[in-house]
């Protein structure tokens, strides 16, 4: 949703660090950060990337040293938090931060204003940084170090021998290489400037959220060198564009940026609806993604999680269903049915099928709800029978007669799944492998969505004229009653 945060209107430091505002790409990474650009998580970071052949996403640019140079006096254009000191980027200077169409900063050192805004480009691993300077009557400089991190979102880095610091030159920019296996980073930028190699640990950068989380909490970035940017004097605009990408940028940057700015404006227009809905519209395009095998997908959230199978299906129709996005919506839907197994439908999905996570009695339930929803807007049986109906059949005929992980129907048609060493539901907190809540047998809510999926199926057989509909109104009706006295 926009918003806009003005220092006329009391906006606070502390305000401005709980902030947080996030850039997506389409491809499941994504750039984020606070209202400062002060990370106060390990997650932050400029550009996190979902690699090919890799789980998990990755922290390869975490952020950048900006710093405005006026009279020999540095600006701070990102806040850093240190132990015992927080060097706050600027604050002071901060006239308005917002975010419409992306995250836009802007200062006022003087009588020369500087703004920053950050954009992240579809369907490519890239971030772009944008600098305008405005009415500087002495000539200038800004001054740019990339500050990597290179390693699962999971993680922390810490200061090692294992990095490359060689540079080479590239198109307008510089690359390096930082470890074996990782891929290369280009950063490069739209206008004339100086690189001096100079690489260097910046050591305990500070995320409080980690901390308070009890997980480790500090780290240390390297940077391969420094970047500036001279300025002339009495210009009405100066502008620079500043990126990082996984590939080498042969477009330029103000043009890269200018697309990125009217896709978005176009795909705005076609929302529909209030303020509200229209804002809702707008946030859900965040979660939609496509995978390295280029399947359509939904990433259960940010900033951990990835795709999950019961998280994309109770999202999935007001992603796609709402959105006027029904194709999609069914897309996925088919993409999951491919992953079933012995009425199962995984939980995370993997690199491969292989690496499927099967462990969880209510994802095949939500996927069942979630057909539900799509066929509620679209009345798109046919679809259903064709692509869906399968797997609606082998989830009702394994979960009826018992498949993975004890997940069996009873004789008063009420559905018992797990053991006491397991946890399947959603409350599925571990530790050291024992499940915080047991609860295995009788879960309340599996058995609603349990009875939804049976009453769905029953409609849907009655239309197709499917025989399986005779045993389920009958499982229905013991299920009703068993419900009732078991439950209420």
């Amino acid at each position: 949703m926009d918003f806009s945060f003005k220092k006329s209107s009391g906006f606070s430091l502390p305000q401005a660090i709980s902030l947080e505002w996030l850039e997506t790409n389409g491809l499941g990474g994504y750039a984020s950060s606070s209202g400062i650009n002060c990370h106060t998580r390990k997650y932050h970071g400029l550009l996190v990337s979902k690699l090919e052949g890799l789980p998990d996403r990755y922290v390869l640019l975490s952020k950048l040293e900006d710093i405005f140079f006026c009279n020999s006096d540095p600006y701070y254009l990102t806040a850093h938090d240190y132990p015992n000191f927080l060097q706050d980027g600027s604050f002071a200077n901060l006239e308005e931060f917002s975010v419409t169409t992306h995250p836009y900063f802007n200062y006022q050192f003087e009588d020369i204003e500087v703004s920053k805004e950050i954009l992240m480009p579809f369907n490519t691993n890239t971030i772009l940084i944008k600098y305008s300077i405005k009415g500087a009557p002495v000539a200038c400089k800004v001054t740019i170090r990339p500050l990597v991190a290179v390693r699962n979102f999971h993680t922390l880095c810490r200061e090692n021998s294992d990095i490359e610091t060689k540079t080479v030159d590239c198109k307008q920019g510089i690359s390096f290489t930082p470890y074996r296996g990782m891929p290369t980073l280009f950063f490069q930028a739209n206008t004339k400037f100086n690189f001096l190699s100079e690489p260097l640990w910046y050591r305990n950068f500070t995320y409080p959220k980690e901390k308070e989380r009890g997980y480790e909490f500090q780290e240390d970035l390297f940077t391969p060198g420094i970047f500036t940017f001279e300025l002339s004097a009495n210009l009405p605009v100066q502008e620079i564009y500043f990126s990082c990408s996984l590939n080498e940028n042969k477009q330029e940057l103000t043009q890269i940026w200018q697309q990125e700015i009217e896709r978005r404006d176009n795909l705005e227009a076609t929302f529909t609806g209030t303020l509200l809905q229209k804002a809702l519209q707008k946030t859900a395009q965040s979660f939609i993604v496509t995978t390295p095998s280029q399947h359509p997908s939904i990433v259960a959230g940010y900033h951990w999680f990835l795709e999950w199978g019961r998280d994309a299906m109770i999202s999935l129709p007001s992603s796609d269903r709402y959105s006027g996005k029904e194709d999609l919506c069914l897309e996925i839907l088919k993409e999951f049915s491919k992953h079933e197994m012995q009425g199962v439908l995984p939980n995370m999905l993997g690199l491969t099928p292989e690496q499927n996570s099967y462990n969880s009695v209510d994802t095949s339930l939500w996927f069942a709800w979630a057909v539900q929803q799509y066929y509620i807007k679209t009345k798109n049986i046919k679809a259903i029978a064709q692509y869906l109906w399968p797997t609606l059949k082998n989830i009702y005929l394994n979960y009826k007669n018992g498949t993975l992980h004890n997940i069996k129907m009873l004789s008063n048609g009420l559905l018992y799944a797990g053991n006491k060493d397991i946890n399947i539901t959603w409350m599925d907190a571990k530790i050291d492998g024992v499940p915080v809540t047991s609860r295995h047998g009788l879960q309340v809510e599996v058995n609603a969505l349990w009875y939804n999926m049976l009453c769905f199926m029953v409609y849907l057989a009655n239309n197709m004229l499917d025989s399986v509909k005779h045993p389920l109104e009958s499982e229905i009706s013991l299920l009703r009653k068993a419900f009732r006295e078991t439950f209420w």
